[in-house]
């Protein structure tokens, strides 16, 4: 019993002092604004994963297909991609980069700039 007045007196006290320090009056809505640009970019970098899947799994897919329609001439496809290497990487690339600035990138830039 004697502990409880102790606590009570403890928690009077702390609650009549000023605290000594002080939050802006904006803190709520910097905090809040904060965790959802942080949750944004996380769901812009889900989102771009999951169509670089999609579009990897579907890549696979065709060229399953062409191997399997083309078992007895595999090396007419191997000369082609042998041929063609450079323009094949470097389309992946250009592709995979677009849809990364797409998903990710302009979201990021239209955040900052409703700042």
């Amino acid at each position: 019993m004697k502990a409880d007045f102790e606590f009570d007196k403890y928690i009077t006290e702390a609650l009549t002092e000023e605290p000594g320090f002080f939050l802006p009056a904006d803190f709520a809505d910097k905090m809040t604004e904060k965790i959802r640009r942080r949750h944004s970019l996380r769901e812009s970098l889900k989102e771009y994963s999951v169509y670089a899947a999609l579009f990897l799994g579907l890549a696979i897919f065709v060229c399953g297909f062409l191997l399997f329609i083309n078992k007895d001439n595999l090396s007419q496809l191997q000369a082609f991609v042998a041929g063609n290497l450079t323009e094949i990487i470097l389309l992946v690339f250009i592709a995979n980069f677009i849809l990364f600035a797409d998903k990710v990138l302009l979201r990021i830039l239209f955040t900052f700039k409703q700042r």
